[in-house]
């Protein structure tokens, strides 16, 4: 039997319908600080959590605990 309000079976509203329940996020992205769900891309090291969409190279540095440093002459 499905749902009186949109039709799909029990467990699996449309996303408008008033029945409806955002799933619980595994992880929390350490870039923008939002869940990661179900069906999301994303990078994982040592424990911390990234979505892909949010992994640019100085999240990823800093994700990877990288030291930037800055070339002296001699």
């Amino acid at each position: 039997m499905g749902c009186k309000y949109c039709g799909r079976a029990l467990g699996y509203h449309d996303t408008r319908c008033p029945l409806y329940e955002e799933p619980n996020a595994k992880y929390k992205c350490q870039a923008c600080d939002e869940g990661i769900f179900p069906g999301d891309e994303y990078v994982e090291f040592n424990g911390k959590y990234i979505h892909y969409d949010c992994a640019d190279i100085y999240e990823l540095l800093d994700l990877f605990e990288a030291e930037i440093m800055t070339m002296e002459d001699d």
